[in-house]
């Protein structure tokens, strides 16, 4: 069953919209990248969305994770943006 006649959240829609995807038609990519997002924020790991400052990679670690260091370069953290930021991937 489609959701597309299901209303949009602000993020869902940014998200379809950036990526392309189909928005108020029936569509199973549509729908799977709204199961992800749900999964994603129910889940925690839209809360572990980092940016490096070094190199600028976007990358999310697991809540339980022992660090928060970039995984191409090494450096400690990076900034959260927020969902209306973008990860800048």
């Amino acid at each position: 069953m489609s959701m597309h006649k299901q209303p949009l959240t602000t993020l869902e829609r940014e998200g379809l919209e950036r990526h392309g995807m189909p928005i108020g038609t029936p569509s199973q990519l549509s729908d799977c990248f709204r199961l992800g997002v749900q999964w994603a924020l129910q889940s925690g790991y839209a809360d572990h969305s980092h940016k490096c400052k070094a190199c600028g990679l976007a990358y999310t670690t697991p809540e339980n994770a022992a660090s928060e260091d970039c995984p191409a370069c090494g450096s400690d953290g990076g900034d959260f943006p927020t969902p209306s930021q973008g990860t800048g991937a």
